[in-house]
């Protein structure tokens, strides 16, 4: 128990000695090139610009003395890195070794940087992986973002960033970039894009609507239509066509128009998006459609059109489709206006219509053209006939010279039968001839050995 409070008492004695003699040889106001610098564990640690270095300190006890290099002291900084050693003494009563301390300088020659990279790069809370040499980066919002937050980290301290200021995003834009400058030490400038693009809004309209009587003129922005139709259409079938293809679409219509409004709803959607279209559809009555009728209809060079009063649709083909055609829409009421639309640059899938208006009525009713290209025109159908009936010429010509040939080689075959059936029917009759022969031999002979028989009795 002794030998241990002797061991404490000896340890705390060696720490104040170690504390006091830290006091006694301790530096302060340390300066390289009159810039303050702290010393940490006797590691006095600098980074200067000059190629001279002037290192001054000051010692806390007069009393005590220095040896390596005296405060004020200037030293060449030919290479990249000066070491120093300061040894700061003093004596002290009682003990034989004096007190000393040594401290280590290291001033290192600071060389401006060309480094001019990012860190670190974070675009609305997520890290952007930075490539080595790479300076523009694509990135995708939702389109619903109205704006964004760019944060960035240079790699090297010295350098200067420079963030862009506006980090609005306007919701009519679709695309947009941001500039982060970053100019290094030396001056080296680097420029980092940030192209940013807003995903497509989701497509809630519709492209067209076609109807099984009368049509519909779709406008940008517009989602409540009306549409007179005749007495006589009491049921009106919709086909309708989205400009998405990953929309879809309900429709709530009534099963048959009564006379007068009726209405018809189209909900489109997509994503999380939806938009209703509204149809008022309204169905004439019988003394108010006569009143907006056709009396008759012409087209010029077209005899193929027969014009029905209660027919408000109708298709037309051609072989070569016109740039547009002369119209001629009488109206039973001669106060009732005619507006043609549609009547230009015509192609396969056109549609002209042709409304009968009365404005003092407030009614109206739609005829409809829709125009057609022939698949195959007059011209290719002549040409399809005379190449078809000219393959049924040859393919007859080989037919019959294929049964002529196989008739002649069949009489020339029975020919040959007929030969030797004749000849056959020679040798049997030659035979027959012989047996016959070799019979009346026998049958002498025969009478021969008789009659010698009976001369002999």
């Amino acid at each position: 128990m002794k030998r241990i409070f002797k061991l404490m008492i000896l340890i705390l004695f060696l720490i104040n000695i170690n504390v006091y003699a830290a006091n006694e040889t301790a530096i302060t106001n340390v300066k390289v090139n009159d810039e303050s610098i702290r010393c940490d564990s006797l590691k006095c640690n600098a980074t200067v610009d000059s190629d001279k270095v002037t290192i001054k300190y000051t010692l806390i006890d007069p009393e005590a003395t220095s040896s390596g290099f005296n405060s004020g002291d200037t030293f060449d900084l030919s290479d990249t890195q000066l070491v120093k050693k300061l040894v700061v003494t003093k004596k002290m009563e009682g003990l034989e070794t004096p007190l000393s301390s040594e401290y280590v300088f290291t001033i290192i020659k600071h060389h401006e940087s060309e480094d001019a990279s990012l860190k670190k790069l974070v675009f609305n809370g997520k890290k952007i992986e930075l490539k080595k040499d790479v300076y523009s980066y694509n990135v995708n919002v939702n389109y619903k973002q109205k704006d964004i937050k760019l944060e960035a980290e240079v790699s090297n301290e010295y350098a200067k960033l420079e963030m862009p200021l506006d980090t609005e995003f306007s919701l009519d834009e679709s695309t947009k970039s941001f500039i982060i400058k970053v100019t290094s030490e030396s001056g080296v400038e680097k420029e980092y894009i940030i192209f940013v693009t807003r995903e497509t809004r989701p497509d809630t309209s519709i492209k067209e609507i076609k109807l099984s009587s009368g049509s519909i003129t779709l406008e940008k922005g517009l989602y409540e239509y009306k549409l007179n139709v005749p007495y006589d259409v009491n049921k009106l079938d919709f086909d309708i066509t989205l400009n998405s293809d990953k929309a879809k679409y309900d429709i709530n219509k009534p099963e048959s128009l009564v006379v007068g409004e009726n209405t018809v709803e189209i909900l489109v959607k997509n994503a999380d998006l939806e938009q209703k279209y509204v149809i008022v559809v309204n169905r004439l009555d019988n003394t108010q459609d006569a009143i907006v009728n056709l009396e008759d209809l012409k087209i010029e060079d077209y005899d193929e059109l027969e014009f029905v009063v209660s027919n408000t649709n109708y298709e037309l083909y051609f072989d070569e489709v016109p740039t547009s055609l002369r119209i001629e829409a009488t109206p039973v009421n001669k106060d009732n206006d005619v507006k043609i639309t549609g009547n230009y640059n015509l192609k396969d899938g056109s549609s002209i219509s042709i409304k009968v208006i009365n404005e003092n009525l407030g009614l109206s009713k739609e005829y409809t053209l829709n125009i057609h290209k022939n698949k195959i025109s007059k011209a290719n159908k002549s040409l399809i006939f005379i190449i078809v009936g000219s393959i049924l010429l040859v393919t007859g010509i080989i037919v019959s010279i294929l049964l002529l040939r196989k008739k002649s080689k069949k009489k020339k075959i029975n020919k040959r039968i007929n030969i030797v059936k004749k000849n056959i029917e020679q040798k049997e009759k030659e035979k027959e001839s012989k047996n016959t022969e070799k019979k009346e031999i026998k049958q002498e002979v025969k009478q021969e050995i008789i009659d010698d028989d009976i001369e002999i009795i």
